[in-house]
């Protein structure tokens, strides 16, 4: 079990390092397509930090609860994914 919240936790941090990969291209852009961007980044974060809750939420709670935290994280994590794919268009 600790290993499949290792693998998630390592995951996790794969889109910050995208983002900024991401944010940096942008920068040369016009100013619509930044302003379009920033929002869906912010929209992004805001699901990472959902995200990130869900996972410390699991650590403090223990392993008794973690086919609902298995779910929950899941659940999220995927609709992270598809942002992160929207966004890269």
């Amino acid at each position: 079990m600790e290993a499949n919240v290792g693998k998630m936790a390592t995951q996790f941090q794969q889109p910050d390092t995208k983002l900024n990969n991401l944010t940096t291209k942008t920068e040369k852009a016009s100013s619509a397509v930044k302003i379009d961007f920033r929002k869906r980044v912010d929209d992004l974060e805001a699901k990472r930090r959902i995200t990130q809750s869900k996972l410390d939420e699991f650590w403090a709670s223990g392993t008794e609860k973690w086919k609902s935290f298995r779910v929950s994280v899941g659940n999220a994590w995927s609709e992270m994914k598809i942002n992160f794919k929207e966004l890269k268009r």
